[in-house]
């Protein structure tokens, strides 16, 4: 990033933002309510506090609660039979619908013991006095650290691979996994969110970063080493613990054709066509709605929707559903532009609202209203990540190169940063094409890519899974949920950010398709996310199509699109 953050150096600073201010954190308390379910159903006396405080309320016989809390805090909820959930307080954060899960009550090696001396019971099979792998062994009797010892037949076999087996059979055990469908394990904290070690998993003495792909079957045990002392052996990497495994065989060898089916060692869950293409998908139409698409001509359309106005003007649906009716019902894109200028008007203080109309301009090829926009919300949120990389790609759609760059500029002047991780990857690769396109070069052919997606999505409490199926039917999910990845969404927050980048390679031609399942945000209003394809990124025949999505249906796995890598 060093050689892009000298480019950039080298522009005057002479640009837009010279009028901004960074405004201070609020510090003024607000009340946020909400309602607490669990499976549906109201949750009472869930306890919420706010974090290294003791204020606090809880919820009635209804679900609901209302607390006062102010920008940057951070709301604890607890329930005794149910998983924590913490979530930040943002700017515009007023209403909190939580959905809780049930907690898994783990214990770890708790030794019940008999009256009869040199006997014991306990909830574990009894550990070994030694155990291999490779060419070390663990004396169980002589070590000065605990080991958790686990049986082959003690895994959960339902699991689809060794790191989903491992889960609720180890305390504050921590599944996560990447874009790649790759699985690291967390088995205690090492250091700050940015720092986050994960487990070394070590099969018949062979050392990986990532779980295995091994079939449960073929498992005899497993022990798993958490102290410094303990995983000394295998170095700094090993400082977020280490996962022995020992196989049946011997001898794993993971390197076959991993797009095999008949491979043992592959991705074993297969897509079962279990979801709805979005174009399929409908709901409920306003009553608005139905009275605007009565009238047969567009203008006189405009001229009810200046009346009904008055009725619905405080609503921000009001004006996007009604701006979507002028596309699909007359594809009149004039009036499609000036229903979205008074949502602009009315949403000009809440960049959520705001993100949603850019979105819808950039779908269309309205770049310059976009950039209006983009420039409202970056004042509105001067600290976030976003707001830049927002504004620097409509600057490259307009091919206004040089402001983009001086974008970027201003970025690091204030004293902000890209890291390597979450938006810091996606930025540095657009960095580089950025300043190709500057100096009028090709990128390198390793930096060049065959399909990128990206997706931003509007709400930063929006909670999805994503699910890539390849042309093997394999799926690969990434999972943005508070449940499951809560320290990724705290970070999103914390930075200011709301993307994920993807790759995909020609290695495997055939037809992909990009699924999602919807959770909510948390609030009554619908999430949009916004969709990026890019074909041939970073080359000369690039390619690229925006596709936005209004997400309502929580719970329903929906086809988002296809993409062909033939």
């Amino acid at each position: 990033m060093g050689s892009i953050y000298k480019m950039i150096k080298m522009i005057p600073l002479a640009f837009l933002f010279l009028s901004l201010t960074i405004h201070a954190q609020n510090t003024i308390k607000k009340e946020i309510s909400g309602i607490i379910t669990y499976d549906g159903a109201p949750l009472s006396n869930v306890n919420i506090l706010i974090k290294n405080s003791a204020k606090g309320t809880s919820t009635n016989n209804k679900g609901v609660y209302k607390i006062r809390a102010k920008e940057g805090d951070i709301l604890q909820f607890t329930h005794i039979n149910m998983k924590a959930i913490e979530v930040l307080i943002e700017d515009i954060t007023t209403t909190l619908n939580i959905s809780m899960k049930a907690a898994k009550n783990e214990l770890d090696e708790v030794i019940i013991s008999s009256k009869k001396k040199n006997k014991q019971t306990g909830l574990y099979p009894k550990k070994p006095k030694k155990i291999s792998s490779g060419g070390f062994t663990i004396d169980t009797r002589r070590t000065g650290y605990s080991v958790r010892y686990i049986s082959g037949e003690e895994l959960n076999l339902s699991g689809i691979s060794i790191g989903r087996a491992l889960q609720g059979k180890i305390a504050s055990y921590k599944l996560v996994v990447d874009e790649f469908g790759n699985e690291y394990a967390k088995l205690r904290d090492t250091g700050t969110l940015l720092t986050v070690k994960y487990a070394i998993w070590v099969v018949d003495g062979q050392v990986y970063n990532f779980a295995p792909p091994i079939p449960l079957e073929n498992i005899k045990e497993v022990a798993v080493l958490r102290s410094l002392a303990g995983v000394n052996r295998f170095g700094s990497e090993a400082v977020g613990g280490a996962i022995i495994i020992n196989t049946t065989v011997g001898d794993f060898d993971p390197v076959k054709d991993v797009y095999s089916e008949e491979n043992p060692y592959t991705n074993k869950e297969y897509y079962n066509e279990d979801a709805v293409a979005y174009n399929l998908l409908s709901s409920p139409k306003s009553d608005y709605i139905i009275e605007l698409e009565s009238i047969s001509d567009s203008n006189e359309t405009f001229k009810k929707y200046q009346e009904l106005l008055s009725e619905h003007q405080d609503k921000s649906g009001f004006y996007l559903n009604v701006a979507n009716s002028f596309k699909l019902k007359y594809n009149d894109f004039e009036n499609y532009k000036r229903v979205l200028l008074d949502s602009e008007e009315y949403s000009k203080s809440n960049p959520e609202e705001l993100k949603i109309i850019a979105y819808l301009y950039q779908q269309e090829g309205f770049y310059e209203n976009a950039l209006s926009v983009y420039k409202k919300i970056i004042k509105l949120r001067p600290k976030h990540i976003q707001s830049y990389r927002d504004l620097i790609n409509v600057y490259i759609e307009l091919k206004q190169y040089k402001k983009a760059l001086n974008t970027y500029n201003y970025f690091f002047n204030k004293g902000l940063t890209i890291e390597k991780n979450g938006i810091g990857d996606i930025m540095t690769r657009e960095a580089e094409a950025l300043t190709s396109k500057i100096s009028k070069t090709n990128l390198p052919d390793e930096k060049t890519l065959d399909t990128r997606i990206v997706f931003e999505w509007s709400s930063s409490e929006a909670e999805f899974i994503l699910e890539f199926i390849n042309p093997q039917k394999q799926v690969y999910k990434i999972e943005h949920t508070l449940s499951d990845n809560s320290s990724l969404i705290l970070d999103e927050k914390l930075k200011g950010y709301t993307s994920r980048e993807f790759i995909i390679d020609g290695d495997i031609g055939g037809e992909w398709l990009v699924n999602l399942t919807y959770y909510g945000n948390k609030k009554y209003a619908p999430t949009y996310l916004k969709t990026t394809v890019f074909n041939d990124w970073g080359r000369s025949n690039e390619i690229k199509k925006t596709t936005v999505f209004k997400m309502t249906l929580k719970d329903q796995k929906t086809q988002l699109f296809k993409i062909n890598t033939y």
